[in-house]
């Protein structure tokens, strides 16, 4: 897929938008049934039908784009009389529904599909027309519709919690990530439902979005949580952020409905967007755990040697050392870390790598005479590599304990195997 250059004229973003539309033929079905007459003006666009991936993956939202206004769309309402065709259980709801405010005279209206990765991936342009005089009226009832009329293109959000949207509820726990993406880095944000104000616990380490945007400022500390009380009746739930102290901005706004008597407290089981709890949850080793693996790695019928390659210069000993001992506290004992001194000048790193050499006699070592980078310090340490497989780590990195053993363990399951690619997380700023 092409993505139209920043630079470019609008003849080439037009282009490479076409082309990304046509492969979206093959990565989605889709159908619309409103509107029928796309080009009849329109004060409020309304846009309804279903849409779900050829490749079986969960479509997680959907939106419009006018120019660089964005308008969230209402994905997952139930369509019974499409789903049983496309062998859809009830509970894969596939239907959506957006409004969308025109402005004056003819613009371009991109419909966009977002799955699990983030990507927003187009599938459909349509040229418009609006009309502040035209009389609108929804297809569907109107609490389907998210209306957006305050969408901020400079505010990058997302929802973590609530993953469905309950139709009546006293309390609602809303939870995700917000940054801005332009202008002045968010500082506080809350909700506002009619006269009511919740402020937001916000500034959560998210490392994932710090790495999604490559650590632009505000990014890593842009979680948030809140809890509101919906009052009886309909009303808007909206979100609300600012800068330092200026104007609130609304960039999110959601009907809500609170129950006239009272109503129990949701309880469910969502940890995505409390990051931290999520890894004391799912990715933290229990004493049974360690105990299992360790009796796996026992019974493997296929033991490689891997060879960790670590070259160093004038590194923190502080990350240094935790690097070497992220090597030594592998739950995989067959292992050799072999490390190269590239010429260094700080006086502490030889005289520390060569007691960690006399306490682990799994440790190699080579000293450059002269600084010749990354490449040739990695390429040394090559030389001195045994291994069956090598692995590579920077000086300033940890491998997680497991990291090894699963090497292993997808060897002994397949053994053809020649290369194997892993993630990474972030511990810290």
């Amino acid at each position: 897929m092409k993505i139209a250059s920043l630079f470019g004229g609008s003849a080439e973003r037009t282009h490479a938008l076409h082309e990304q539309i046509e492969s979206a033929d093959s990565e989605y079905h889709w159908w619309f049934d409103h509107p029928v007459d796309w080009e009849r003006p329109a004060q409020t666009l309304y846009v309804t039908g279903w849409c779900v991936s050829a490749r079986g993956r969960d479509i997680f939202a959907m939106r419009a784009c006018v120019g660089r206004r964005k308008f969230l769309g209402n994905y997952g309402i139930e369509r019974k009389d499409v789903g049983a065709t496309l062998r859809k259980t009830p509970a894969e709801r596939i239907g959506f529904a957006i409004a969308i405010p025109l402005p004056r005279g003819k613009s371009q209206v991109t419909i966009e599909v977002q799955e699990w990765d983030g990507v927003w991936r187009p599938i459909s342009s349509r040229e418009v027309f609006g009309n502040r005089d035209a009389n609108s009226q929804a297809p569907i009832d109107p609490k389907y519709f998210i209306h957006n009329p305050e969408a901020n293109p400079r505010i990058e959000f997302w929802l973590d919690r609530p993953l469905s949207w309950p139709k009546k509820t006293r309390h609602l726990r809303v939870s995700g990530w917000c940054l801005a993406v332009s202008g002045n880095e968010i500082t506080e944000l809350r909700a506002r439902v009619r006269k009511n104000l919740f402020p937001a616990r916000f500034g959560k380490v998210r490392p994932d979005i710090g790495l999604r945007f490559d650590n632009r400022p505000g990014a890593l500390r842009s979680g948030f949580s809140l809890d509101a009380i919906i009052p009886p009746g309909r009303s808007q739930f909206i979100l609300e952020a600012r800068s330092d102290k200026r104007p609130w901005e609304a960039f999110f706004v959601h009907p809500v409905r609170g129950p006239i008597l009272g109503a129990p407290l949701d309880e469910d089981a969502e940890f995505a967007s409390d990051y931290s709890r999520w890894i004391r949850c799912y990715d933290q080793l229990q004493r049974d755990d360690l105990k299992l693996i360790r009796q796996q790695i026992a019974q493997f019928h296929y033991s490689p040697l891997i060879s960790v390659l670590l070259p160093v210069h004038n590194s923190n000993l502080k990350w240094l050392r935790s690097a070497i001992l992220s090597v030594q506290k592998q739950l995989y004992p067959h292992w050799e870390l072999c490390i190269v001194d590239d010429a260094s000048t700080d006086r502490k790193i030889w005289p520390f790598l060569q007691r960690c050499a006399r306490r682990d006699r799994r440790i190699k070592l080579m000293r450059r005479t002269e600084n010749g980078h990354i490449s040739a310090a990695s390429n040394d340490a090559l030389h001195l590599a045994t291994g069956d497989f090598v692995a590579l780590l920077d000086h300033d990195d940890e491998l997680a304990t497991t990291a090894l053993y699963f090497v292993a363990l997808a060897l002994n399951k397949n053994p053809d195997l020649q290369l194997f690619y892993s993630d990474e997380d972030k511990l810290d700023a």
